[in-house]
């Protein structure tokens, strides 16, 4: 009966359009509790991640009288799409489609529905926001094996795949946790533009350039060069990794990329209202860090492009009402090497610091260059 129902569970996930499914005995990850333990120690734990610990391990917290654990993933690989010119950011491939806490989150409530009515079993659901530690409950179920930059890896899909989780009380054959074939490769320890992968299986999450188009707030100066044109997420780590290289693309409509949306135009986007932002990029996982996030991460992609064709909309932004935009394009015409007169003007009106220690330094910057 137990595994004939899983056969069931399978096929329903399936038919649900989930690429991948596992199941693991649902028992504490006594092997994961040293690694975050040593996150928080070592200061390398972010607001972004579940506080509670306990409830990271233990799935007997989540859902008493647990058995069971489903893992199942969701493929997002697409090839790159050629939007047509212009100065343009990037979204990482993650953010490209529908956002996937509602996609994924949509067929796991489906598949827990089904599970409840046939079994009339205790289920419980989570995608990526909720307690449980969603790759190494793959790693346990047998869908990946753990990458030197710490994204699962699936022998098919490669490490482009959402993670989520049921928890049941149903007793389920477990599978067989996969081999690990990473072997010497550490191309993507080589490739992080910040060095945020310390070493393998270790990141800090501060460097990361990931987290840095997240953050809010002013980014630090140091790292603004090296998020290149990036709006939202950092995909390098993954394009460099062999195991990606022959990666299975999604069939799930909802992840197929619009060029436009994909690769913004960033003029376009600086100019969008809360609610232009909101009715282009509601949708989107990129969406929920809100406009000035992405509108601040514009400003640091011009500033990496230096395009004097952009001073215009970058003096516009010096009269932001915001802060964190006015700073970030005082910084962006120092890196372009143009408006030193319209940041004296603004220098002049600016109360806040921060904003005007970044005018005086854009401002120095370029008076460094005509002095050499």
């Amino acid at each position: 009966m137990g595994l004939d129902l899983k056969h069931q569970i399978i096929t329903q996930a399936k038919n649900l359009g989930l690429d991948i499914i596992g199941f693991a005995p649902a028992r504490s990850l006594l092997q994961v509790r040293g690694y975050l333990e040593s996150r928080v120690k070592e200061n390398r734990h972010t607001s972004l991640e579940w506080a509670e610990l306990a409830e990271r391990i233990d799935p007997e917290l989540l859902l008493q009288g647990v058995k069971t654990v489903i893992t199942l993933g969701i493929a997002y690989y697409h090839p790159e799409p050629k939007p047509a010119g212009g100065l343009r950011g990037t979204l990482s491939r993650s953010a490209w489609g529908t956002d996937y806490h509602l996609v994924l989150g949509s067929k796991l409530k489906e598949l827990t529905q089904f599970i409840k009515d046939m079994t009339g079993a205790r289920v419980e659901s989570f995608v990526d926001t909720g307690p449980p530690v969603d790759r190494a409950w793959g790693i346990e179920g047998g869908i990946g094996w753990s990458g030197k930059n710490c994204a699962l890896i699936n022998p098919h899909f490669g490490s482009w795949v959402f993670l989520g989780n049921i928890f049941t009380d149903l007793v389920l054959e477990p599978d067989i946790p996969l081999k690990n074939t990473c072997g010497e490769c550490d191309l993507c320890l080589k490739a992080c533009p910040t060095q945020a992968l310390r070493k393998e299986h270790i990141i800090d999450p501060f460097r990361c350039v990931s987290y840095l188009t997240q953050m809010k707030g002013f980014v630090p100066r140091e790292y603004r060069s090296l998020m290149g044109t990036k709006l939202y997420g950092c995909d390098t780590c993954q394009v460099v990794c062999p195991a990606n290289k022959q990666a299975a693309q999604s069939s799930t409509a909802e992840f197929k990329p619009n060029p436009e949306l994909a690769f913004p135009l960033l003029a376009d986007l600086l100019a969008l209202s809360n609610r232009e932002f909101k009715a282009q990029f509601g949708r989107s996982a990129a969406g929920w860090r809100g406009r000035t996030v992405l509108q601040r991460n514009a400003l640091i992609s011009l500033g990496n492009l230096k395009s004097k064709e952009s001073k215009g909309i970058l003096f516009a932004c010096l009269k932001d009402s915001r802060p964190v935009i006015r700073g970030h394009a005082a910084w962006a015409l120092g890196e372009i090497g143009e408006g030193i007169s319209e940041m004296r003007i603004a220098l002049e009106q600016e109360q806040d610091p921060t904003v005007k220690e970044e005018l005086v330094s854009a401002i120095n910057k370029i008076e460094g260059r005509q002095d050499r």
